[in-house]
């Protein structure tokens, strides 16, 4: 009689720690085997302060690999610019870009910032990972907090449970601010007066949309205080004002078809 042969179910690959474990990570390695030269996997690990190279160790170093903190070549392992990037920065911007560029290098969290950006992250965001994105149910929870917490530490992810519709890194410009015309759509008639202008170097611009659909642009070095909610009260009473004036608008139109 033949054995019936079970295949064991597989999750997509991810990385077993959050964004900011992974920066204490590389400082690690930094500061105990140096930013140049080459190491075989072993000698990473003991770097980032493990004793040798087992389960944990090896996933510690594939991790940063995800991230994009490490560059292989066959057995030997490096850091990456994108790490010295940060480690070692010689712009203002330069740590925030290879935190944004680290967020989405890992495969699947580029695809899920892809689907959801610009959009609240719904609560059943687990659900969405398993049937979507090919994550096993048992891991899918530790999932959402690592790619939770990775965003939040990036400047992507909002107190509002929103991921921005644009991020800097390396290899993607910002949008810059609202077009003209956008910004006359909403603006009461002090903002008209004042006339805000684009910004003048938009790769220094982080970018927000809202549920009402305003988009809403702020300068990088104000990631962190959106990250952690101390705009939350008056982004929420702008959003609120143009949710109410287009539902004021609406009833115009609709008023003045009737007519």
């Amino acid at each position: 009689m033949a054995e019936s042969i079970i295949k064991k179910e597989r999750s997509r690959a991810y990385p077993v720690m959050p964004l900011s474990e992974a920066l204490v990570r590389i400082k690690s390695i930094n500061e105990n085997l140096g930013s140049r030269g080459q190491c075989n996997r072993e000698t990473i690990a003991t770097g980032m302060g493990y004793t040798g190279l087992n389960g944990a160790s090896a996933r510690s170093v594939a991790a940063l690999t995800h991230y994009g903190f490490l560059d292989r070549n066959k057995d030997q392992y490096s850091l990456s610019g994108i790490a010295k990037k940060y480690l070692m920065p010689l712009e203002d911007s330069d740590q925030a870009i290879a935190m944004s560029t680290a967020a989405l290098s890992p495969v699947l969290f580029s695809e899920i910032y892809e689907s959801f950006k610009g959009h609240v992250i719904p609560k059943q965001f687990v659900n969405r990972l398993i049937q979507e994105f090919g994550i096993q149910q048992k891991v899918a929870p530790e999932v959402e907090r690592i790619f939770k917490e990775t965003m939040v530490t990036a400047g992507i992810l909002q107190s509002n449970n929103i991921l921005n519709s644009t991020t800097t890194s390396d290899t993607k410009h910002i949008v810059p601010s609202l077009l003209d015309n956008e910004k006359d759509e909403y603006a009461n008639d002090e903002v008209k007066a004042s006339k805000i202008q684009p910004a003048a170097e938009p790769n220094n611009y982080l970018n927000v949309k809202l549920p009402s659909g305003i988009l809403v642009s702020y300068e990088q070095n104000l990631a962190s205080a959106f990250a952690f909610g101390l705009f939350g009260a008056k982004l929420k009473e702008l959003d609120d004002a143009v949710t109410e004036y287009k539902k004021a608008n609406i009833k115009e139109v609709e008023n003045d078809k009737n007519e």
